[in-house]
């Protein structure tokens, strides 16, 4: 059973054992023929013994069968850096960026047991680990069984939204958690978020501003705030909330890249490249970033350059 092959590898080479973790994934593969996690776990093991090469061959060989699978990019980005080809890398990594996020392997016998779950609780909190598995079908089936074990429920809804196929059908998966309890902060912040999405910014702001008075404290929120504000061209008040955005989570590359774009917008030039380039140390594949930039830098002043 190529599943439980797998599970055992990854068992085996979190305890260190990378030989017999590099027997599980060899028997994986010999099971499932070109599969990409099992050339994952051959790669890693490979690195592990600083076997590049190899690395390298099986990383490539698990993008020939999914060219959209996110880790083995990273993972031969960092092939590349090794080999000094910094080209190659930014590539990788941009490649990597544009992938479908990870998602675990299919395991047929789990997800028929899916069918016979009744605890809500555990049926949401697995809807991430299946949401990028098999086109998201099995994520939906646990969103519809949530639904109709618990639709009276508010936390089956804000899960609905994150996953909705559309920034208006989150919008109404949020107003309906808001309608069972008027007071969910975390349901006031997201709907905020769909309606920015939306480009709904009027509407957008009272709701942030009550998830706000209501407790929520995500960076995304403060960030959601501060476009909506921007929207309206009240920049100093925008950047305000962007910078408690970022005073929550500084490494974000949302709110980095919302920060000097409004920045650039409202004059502070200055301001705005020194953000476009730390935010580009940080991402050097972040496109609109470096796009950003340029732009800047093309119509600012002259002490600029």
């Amino acid at each position: 059973y190529a599943p439980a092959w797998l599970r055992l590898a990854d068992t085996r080479f979190k305890q260190g054992h990378t030989e017999r973790a590099r027997a599980g994934y060899q028997r994986r593969l010999d099971l499932s023929p070109g599969d990409p996690y099992a050339h994952l776990g051959l790669a890693r093991v490979a690195l592990a013994a600083s076997r590049w090469d190899s690395a390298e061959t099986h990383l490539r060989s698990a993008i020939a069968t999914d060219p959209s699978f996110d880790p083995a990019h990273r993972l031969l980005a960092s092939v590349h850096e090794h080999f000094g080809r910094p080209q190659e890398m930014s590539a990788a990594l941009a490649r990597a960026d544009d992938g479908a996020r990870f998602a675990a392997a299919p395991d047929p016998w789990v997800d028929r047991l899916l069918d016979e779950c009744f605890d809500v609780e555990w049926l949401l909190l697995h809807v991430s680990k299946y949401a990028y598995a098999a086109g998201g079908h099995i994520a939906q089936t646990l969103i519809d069984r949530a639904m109709m074990l618990g639709g009276d429920n508010p936390e089956v809804y804000l899960v609905f939204g994150q996953y909705a196929r559309s920034p208006a059908e989150a919008r109404q998966a949020y107003e309906t958690a808001i309608a069972l309890d008027p007071e969910h902060a975390d349901a006031h912040a997201l709907l905020g978020e769909a309606l920015v999405m939306m480009n709904e910014p009027t509407q957008a702001e009272p709701v942030l501003r009550t998830a706000l008075a209501l407790g929520a404290t995500t960076a995304s929120t403060y960030k959601n705030l501060g476009l909506t504000l921007a929207a309206a061209g009240r920049f100093d008040e925008a950047i305000e909330y962007i910078e408690q955005a970022l005073a929550r989570q500084p490494e974000s590359v949302a709110a980095q890249y919302s920060r000097a774009s409004i920045l650039r917008t409202a004059g502070r030039t200055e301001e705005a490249r020194l953000q476009y380039q730390k935010l580009l140390a940080q991402r050097p594949s972040h496109a609109a970033a470096a796009a950003g930039l340029d732009v800047l830098m093309r119509t600012a002043p002259q002490t600029l350059r």
